[in-house]
């Protein structure tokens, strides 16, 4: 016949527990009077941290869990510009690489064809610096831009393995652009696009022009600063575009 410790797993487990635990785990929940009242003052300012995140610094390419203290952001732009840039390209990457279908077996340098982070970061700081010199009205920041693949990911699906692993992820074909005009980008391409791309763009280190392709039906920040220069809407530069 069995016990009431061997029906009751309760029971058994408490059997086998040791006594100094039982008590750590009976007095863990119960908080201090001084926790108590500063909970309310607590929950506030991590609201307005977070609050002030999303309003300052919202970039869908990077986390967000607590490191910064100031800021309270994980790789905060503004105090870790560098750590900010390396989980956002770390994350592009790794995208890539699951949409092409490609196991990792290397390091992620391997796959941008850079020897630093540095290397990179630079080469995408300097295509931002030329856009907002070119551009002062529309201005490129790090966190109103996305990081684009100027030949898109879906362009080299039917590609060899070996242009998967070093030209799609490769940091020349990287570029800050921003939100609107990558929404609109999409997956546009063409012969055009790809015969520029293979004799401009890939591997070629001293191109620091953001590349719009010439088959996508138009970019919207720059069709916003023509309309704003010239006294029109948005929507009667589209039309006039499109017609």
């Amino acid at each position: 016949m069995a016990t009431d410790t061997e029906r009751n797993p309760t029971m058994t487990l408490l059997c086998k527990t040791f006594p100094w635990m039982i008590v750590s785990i009976l007095a863990a929940p119960l908080p201090s009077k001084q926790v108590a009242t500063s909970r309310p003052k607590f929950e506030f300012l991590l609201q307005r941290n977070a609050d002030y995140w999303k309003k300052c610094y919202y970039s869908p390419q990077v986390s967000r869990t607590t490191t910064c203290k100031l800021h309270n952001v994980c790789n905060c732009p503004v105090c870790h510009e560098n750590a900010y840039m390396r989980r956002r390209i770390t994350n592009v990457v790794l995208g890539a690489m699951k949409r092409l279908q490609v196991p990792r077996n290397m390091p992620l340098l391997n796959y941008l064809g850079a020897e630093t982070w540095q290397e990179v970061i630079d080469h995408l700081d300097n295509k931002r610096k030329l856009w907002n010199a070119l551009h002062p009205g529309i201005p490129m920041t790090l966190t109103n831009t996305a990081l684009d693949h100027i030949r898109p990911v879906n362009e080299f699906k039917d590609n060899c393995l070996l242009e998967k692993l070093t030209l799609c992820n490769h940091f020349t074909n990287l570029q800050p652009l921003l939100h609107e005009d990558n929404a609109w980008k999409g997956d546009f391409w063409s012969q055009q696009d790809e015969a520029y791309w293979r004799d401009n763009i890939i591997l070629k280190q001293d191109n620091m022009k953001i590349y719009y392709p010439a088959s996508a039906p138009y970019q919207p920040s720059i069709l916003e600063a023509e309309a704003a220069a010239h006294g029109k809407t948005s929507s009667d530069s589209i039309s006039c575009q499109c017609t």
